[in-house]
């Protein structure tokens, strides 16, 4: 079955598009920082609690080809959750199917300059931050 990308909403209010500026991630927290590509000031903090179960960021240009059958749908930018994820199916190789027990959710944060990919068990806190 083929990945099932969705369109996710936390809140209402987030930008159409925006850049990845920052991911710190330390043992207790992963935590993303987006500006609104119409104003660099406006930003957005999503904080995954506990530390997530694996990230990774991808250049867009790189991953561009593996997007072009959602490219139509995805005006250009997005929050997205992944079903029947290929990220999680390599997890679950890499770890002798151990992670087949996980109950993971695959976040995708798709920017105009990065796209971050979050595996974690739980959703994370978004809020609004100025500079």
């Amino acid at each position: 079955m083929s990945e099932q990308w969705k369109k996710w909403e936390p809140m209402s209010g987030l930008p159409v598009k925006y850049y990845v500026d920052s991911i710190v991630n330390n043992l207790e927290t992963l935590e993303i920082l987006l500006s609104d590509a119409a104003n660099r000031n406006d930003k957005i903090r999503i904080v995954f609690e506990n530390c997530s179960d694996a990230y990774r960021k991808t250049k867009r240009d790189v991953q561009e080809h593996a997007l072009e059958s959602f490219q139509k749908e995805s005006n250009e930018c997005g929050f997205f959750k992944i079903t029947n994820s290929a990220y999680q199916q390599w997890l679950s190789e890499q770890s002798c199917t151990f992670a087949d027990y996980m109950c993971w959710q695959h976040f995708c944060f798709k920017g105009l300059n990065f796209i971050v990919d979050v595996i974690v068990a739980q959703e994370p806190q978004i809020e609004f931050i100025g500079e």
